[in-house]
């Protein structure tokens, strides 16, 4: 599958990948970027594996966890796609999901 043509930048597919920071995530973050998305990664604690990816202007890390139902809500308006990487937090991102479409119907 290839990524968006570079210079379509209202085509780009924008993806959260929620504990992102981890082995599996920062594997993710480099092969989406390198297909021209854009990648918001979500993640509670160490961005250590990530560290290489901060400052490419396709990606951005949020310092914060899914349980904070707030942050959540507002990067899954800004985004066409989630991976979530923390078993803990598919029930958090599948009760924001649900409340975000219900309420914008």
């Amino acid at each position: 599958m290839d990524g968006p043509e570079v210079g379509r930048e209202a085509e780009r597919l924008k993806i959260l990948i929620t504990g992102g920071g981890g082995f599996i995530g920062s594997h993710l973050s480099e092969e989406l970027l390198e297909r021209g998305y854009e990648v918001f990664v979500l993640e509670p604690g160490g961005t250590t594996k990530v560290r290489h990816l901060i400052g490419h202007p396709r990606f951005r890390v949020v310092r914060d966890s899914v349980m904070d139902v707030s942050i959540l809500d507002s990067l899954i308006a800004q985004v066409d796609i989630v991976f979530t990487w923390r078993r803990s937090s598919a029930s958090s991102i599948t009760w924001a999901i649900r409340t975000r479409c219900s309420t914008s119907m």
